[in-house]
C-alpha cells in the first residue's frame, strides 16, 4: 500500500498539471484542510474530496495534531487509489514527514511556500534558505545565512513578535519583506509583530545582505573575511603570516581576555572574546593554504570530542553533581587518550605551561591519584 501526495502550491490556480491528472484519476482525494486558498482549485474542477478539518479543532499541539492527521490519511486509504491534497510543495510539511515515516509516499510537488514569498517579494536568488517560524524562534545555534532567508508560517502575533526579537539580534535593525496572502509588502523589522493579518501563508523575506549593508555579522562572516584578507589581492600583512609568525597572539589575546574577566570588563570581554576566536580562526585557515587540516576538521575534532567526553549527556553515565561531572570527563578522555595510569596523565601535561600552572596541573593529577581530598583554591 501507498500513497500520493500532491502539492497544491500556495494560492488558487497553483497545482500543476501532473498534480491535477493524479487527482482526477484517484478513488479517493483527501484534502488536509480546505481553508486555504490553494484547495479551491479543486472545487473549480469539480473534484470530490474529503477534508480533515475536523482534526484541527481537537489538537491544539501540532505535533499531535500532525501524529492524528497521519493515522487518518492511512485508515481513509485503506485499499483504495488515494491522494493526499497539501498546500505547498509538500516535500516541506512536517505533516508528511510523519506520514512517510508510517507508509510509503510519493510526492508531485507543487510550489513552495519559500518560491511563493520570493516571487510575490521580487527576490532573484541563486539559492536561498527556508525554515519553519517555530524552529527559527527555538533554534538557539541559528546563524544568519549568506544567502536570503525565508521564515515561513508566521501565523500569530505573538510569534512574529518572537521572529521579530531574534532577527534583530542576527540582523539588527533592516527592512524585510512581509508575504501574507500572496501579497508582500517591505516593511522595517520592527514592525513585524504590528501587522493586521497572521495566518498560515505569513511569510518574512529577508534579503541577501552586502557586506558593506550588514549591520550584525556572524561566523560564516568571520571566515570569509579572513579568506578575503589572505587572498591574492588581500592584505599583504595577513597573507605572509604562518602558525608561528603569530604565536605569540595567541598567548597575548589569552591574557587580555583573561585580564578582563578579572575586571569584569563586559565591554572588554567582548572585545577580547573576539580576538581570541580570531586566533583560532587564523591558524585554521593558514592551515587550508598549506593543506594541513580545515577549519571543518576543527570543528569536528572540537564537538566529537565535547560528545564523547560529556557521557552524562549524551551517554548513559550518571552524573548529578558538577563533580561527578568532572569526574565522567575525565574518565572519558582518560580512555580516549588511553591513558591507563596517572603517570601517563601527568606526562601529558603541556611542557610549554607556565611553571605554576604545570606545577598545579601536575600537582591535582598526583592528589586524585592518592585520593586525596584536596580542594584549596590552588588545587582547583
Amino acid at each position: 500500500m501507498g500513497i500520493l501526495v500532491v502539492g497544491l502550491g500556495n494560492v488558487e490556480s497553483d497545482l500543476t498539471l501532473r498534480g491535477a491528472e493524479a487527482i482526477r484519476a484517484a478513488d479517493m482525494v483527501i484534502m488536509r484542510t480546505e481553508k486555504t486558498a490553494a484547495a479551491k482549485t479543486l472545487a473549480k474542477l469539480g473534484i470530490k474530496y474529503i477534508t480533515l478539518d475536523n482534526l484541527y479543532e481537537q489538537y491544539e499541539d501540532f505535533d499531535a495534531l500532525n501524529l492524528a492527521l497521519a493515522d487518518k490519511v492511512i485508515e481513509l486509504a485503506q485499499g483504495k487509489n488515494a491522494v493526499y491534497c497539501v498546500e505547498g510543495c509538500g516535500i516541506d510539511d512536517s505533516g508528511v514527514r510523519i506520514l512517510n515515516d508510517k507508509i510509503n509516499i510519493q510526492i508531485i510537488s507543487g510550489v513552495s511556500r519559500e518560491n511563493g514569498a520570493l516571487a510575490q517579494s521580487l527576490q532573484f536568488v541563486n539559492s536561498h534558505s527556508g525554515i519553519m517560524a517555530v524552529n527559527f524562534v527555538a533554534d538557539r545555534a541559528f546563524f544568519a545565512p549568506s544567502s536570503t532567508l525565508v521564515i515561513k508560517e508566521i501565523d500569530n502575533a505573538f510569534l512574529a513578535s518572537d521572529v521579530k526579537l531574534k532577527l534583530i539580534e542576527l540582523y539588527g535593525e533592516i527592512e524585510v519583506y512581509y508575504v501574507v496572502n500572496n501579497k508582500a509588502v517591505l516593511i522595517a523589522c520592527e514592525d513585524l509583530d504590528r501587522q493586521k493579518t497572521y495566518n498560515y501563508s505569513s511569510a518574512v523575506v529577508v534579503p541577501e545582505q552586502s557586506y558593506s549593508r550588514k549591520k550584525r555579522f556572524s561566523f560564516g562572516d568571520l571566515m570569509a573575511l579572513v579568506y578575503r584578507l589572505r587572498a591574492k589581492d588581500g592584505c599583504k600583512w595577513d597573507r605572509e603570516q604562518t602558525h608561528k609568525s603569530i604565536r605569540i597572539n595567541c598567548i597575548e589575546e589569552a591574557y587580555e581576555l583573561v585580564e578582563a574577566i578579572d575586571l569584569e570588563d563586559i565591554d572588554k570581554m567582548l572585545e577580547e572574546t573576539g580576538d581570541v576566536l580570531l586566533q583560532g580562526v587564523f591558524h585554521a585557515i593558514i592551515a587550508e593554504d598549506t593543506a594541513e587540516y580545515t577549519i571543518t576538521d576543527v570543528l569536528t575534532v572540537l564537538c566529537r570530542k565535547l560528545l564523547d567526553r560529556h557521557t552524562h549527556i549524551f551517554g548513559d553515565v550518571v552524573a548529578n553533581t558538577p563533580e561527578e561531572a568532572l569526574a565522567a570527563w575525565e574518565s572519558a578522555k582518560a580512555k580516549e587518550k588511553k591513558q591507563e595510569s596517572y603517570t601517563e596523565r601527568m606526562s601529558q601535561v603541556a611542557a610549554n605551561l607556565p611553571a605554576l600552572i604545570r606545577a598545579q596541573k601536575i600537582s591535582k593529577i598526583r592528589f586524585k591519584s592518592a585520593e586525596l581530598n584536596f580542594t584549596n583554591d590552588f588545587c582547583r
